[in-house]
């Protein structure tokens, strides 16, 4: 159940209205989640500049996203593994170095199944069955 609720018109994407609606609620120490489609470097700079925490997934072309440890397939390099649904999803993080988001946290997971059913998904099999 909401324990807040406040429109905001659609057309809206600015940070500040996160701002304003965290404030209103009254809410101390909130996190926010957001879509792939809402990262971007002025957002993250927004929401820092408010004092809000966040969490914001990258889409998997990110140029931020470090891929090694998964590239070479050695499990044993991630920082840990945890449960979900049933599955081991790997999991290892950085922080970034370079650039005006130097700092920051990335966290990468991998989830086998997923990967596999994304590979066959995107590759053009022809003729399958089954």
């Amino acid at each position: 159940m909401p324990s807040y609720f406040r429109m905001v018109a659609g057309s809206i994407r600015d940070v500040s209205s996160l701002a304003l609606t965290v404030k209103e609620a009254g809410v101390q120490n909130a996190a926010m989640i957001g879509a792939k489609g809402f990262y971007s470097e002025d957002n993250v700079l927004a929401l820092e500049k408010e004092g809000l925490h966040y969490i914001l997934p990258l889409k998997r072309n990110s140029s931020l996203i470090d891929y090694t440890k998964v590239q070479k397939g050695d499990r044993r390099a991630f920082d840990g593994y945890f449960l979900f649904e049933k599955r081991a999803i790997g999991y290892y993080s950085y922080g970034l170095k370079e650039g005006e988001l130097s700092g920051r946290k990335i966290t990468v997971f991998l989830d086998e199944r997923l990967k596999v059913e994304e590979e066959k998904d995107y590759l053009p099999f022809e003729n399958q069955e089954g």
